[in-house]
């Protein structure tokens, strides 16, 4: 996964706090072996939408491939360096 956020660029609170939520939802879907997740999926669950789940993950850089989702354990892990956990 690439970074291609510009440096010294702030991340919105709105996208932490978001970020967060996504991130509990990947820890109960790596718990139950779940290997893929998609954008909508996560949405559904944390109460967003699939556009917002993308565009939060992107601020990153890239995190998924478009039509196949993203690795649950590797997306897990991305957001857990990202929030420094």
């Amino acid at each position: 996964m690439r970074d291609a956020r510009p440096r010294g660029m702030k991340v919105p609170k709105a996208t932490v706090s978001r970020l967060g939520a996504y991130s509990r939802y990947l820890e109960n879907l790596d718990r139950r072996e779940v290997g893929v997740v998609s954008s909508g999926d996560i949405a559904r669950a944390v109460g967003v939408s699939a556009t917002q789940v993308r565009k939060d993950l992107a601020f990153f850089g890239d995190a998924g491939t478009r039509g196949v989702g993203y690795d649950v354990g590797h997306l897990s892990a991305y957001i857990h360096r990202i929030l420094g956990l």
